[in-house]
């Protein structure tokens, strides 16, 4: 899945900070941000691993990738699938089918043992779903028609995997066909189901499963999100039963996931007048705004809280808030300024120096948008006298404001709350 963010946010070498996949595992959070995976430790210190290894340079695909419970991280990208096993620094690239071909997305359902399922993309009339069942080490390719661009397994039976993608039209510029694929056998023989796509509309990508009813998947459409543009729909299928369900259309979806387990979902939309934002959904189709103003790219509930992943903009540069009061309230749980501790890899020496440049870029784009700031001088009273610090003549005023931005500078301690609406 893709997801694009507003030009209005800093980027140093072609991509806006942010958060494309949020997700939890064994209680902590696993964000795979724009510029590389960021894992809470059992410590409670959040890692950032340099993505330069798995080919990331940084363009407009961000490559999908998936965390198994083992700690083994695997890489869906353009060019092909790459591994890194858990308590290793090694990537490695796919020699199978999956080496040189667009690995549209990767999924892995955080329980032990679970069967890893990775689709591909490619312009071209057949392309793989594959599933690995000895943690992403090698896959069981099949072979289906059509372009997948998603793939995610219910989290209440392994058994019931769904696929996403589209047809191609009979001309370049022609409608797809949107292709729904679910298995109840885990992936061993799988059934279609065609989601007929409007004028404008790309493709579909899976938002969610359903985490009480397993026969239930939501859908985003896609389009190119220009001004010509139709809305976005979020589409409810009820596979079994072949029945879809236009849930809500808005400007630009960003993410669905469950409220609760009465059928209920929260919804990410760009901010939209006082129709877009965090809105939750009900069964019926039923809509509530809950905050007009929240821009974020992912959203996320377990028993733990509701989790949103901001998209970082001018004044500030969070990267992760949850609610414990169903989305009236949110605290900040991580922000940008304070992603510097790597996971501790040593680099091989090509990429040694695009990595020191790639952790550097994420602080200097998150102070460029939350600078922090300095403290007011003493007070001297009503004596002039020169300034401690005073800048040397000739020193260039620039000079002195990096070192100050560089080395002076004081973190925004977290934990900050913030109410919706304020």
């Amino acid at each position: 899945m893709v997801i694009l963010l507003p030009a209005a946010s800093a980027a140093a070498h072609g991509r806006p900070l942010g958060v494309n996949q949020l997700f939890r595992i064994d209680g902590q959070n696993v964000l795979f941000t724009t510029r590389g995976p960021v894992v809470e430790g059992d410590d409670g210190v959040y890692r950032w691993t340099c993505s330069q290894a798995y080919g990331d340079t940084g363009q407009t695909l961000i490559p999908n990738l998936a965390r198994t419970t083992t700690g083994t991280l695997l890489a869906g990208s353009i060019a092909g699938m790459y591994r890194r096993p858990a308590g290793g620094c090694e990537w490695m690239r796919a020699t199978n089918e999956l080496q040189f071909v667009y690995v549209a997305d990767v999924f892995a359902l955080p329980v032990a043992g679970a069967r890893i399922f990775a689709v591909t993309g490619d312009p071209i009339p057949d392309n793989y779903i594959a599933h690995s069942d000895d943690d992403g080490a090698t896959f069981t390719m099949e072979v289906v028609e059509g372009r997948m661009q998603s793939v995610r397994v219910a989290p209440s039976d392994p058994d019931r995997v769904f696929v996403a993608g589209f047809r191609p039209g009979a001309t370049p510029i022609a409608t797809p066909d949107g292709l729904l694929l679910w298995s109840e056998t885990a992936g061993v023989n799988f059934e279609t189901l065609s989601v007929p796509l409007l004028e404008g509309e790309r493709t579909l990508v899976i938002t969610h499963v359903s985490s009480a009813n397993p026969s239930r998947v939501y859908l985003r459409t896609v389009t190119t999100r220009q001004p010509e543009s139709p809305p976005e729909r979020l589409l409810r299928v009820d596979a079994a039963l072949g029945v879809i369900t236009n849930m809500v259309e808005r400007r630009q979806l960003r993410g669905a996931a469950d409220a609760g387990a009465n059928g209920d979902v929260w919804v990410i939309a760009e901010p939209e007048g006082d129709v877009g934002g965090l809105l939750r959904i009900t069964e019926s189709s039923a809509i509530t705004v809950r905050d007009a103003t929240l821009n974020a790219s992912c959203v996320l509930e377990d028993a733990s809280g509701l989790y949103v992943c901001p998209i970082p903009r001018t004044g500030g540069a969070t990267a992760l808030m949850r609610s414990t009061d169903g989305g009236q309230s949110f605290v900040s749980l991580l922000d940008f300024r304070d992603v510097t501790v790597t996971d501790g890899c040593t680099e091989s020496v090509e990429n040694m120096s695009l990595c020191v440049r790639d952790l550097g870029d994420i602080e200097r784009d998150s102070l460029a948008l939350a600078p922090t700031p300095l403290a007011p001088p003493p007070n001297p009273g009503c004596a002039v006298r020169p300034a401690e610090n005073a800048i040397p003549f000739g020193v260039p005023i620039t000079m002195v404001s990096l070192a100050i931005l560089r080395g002076g500078r004081r973190r925004r301690p977290l934990g900050r709350a913030r109410r919706v609406g304020s």
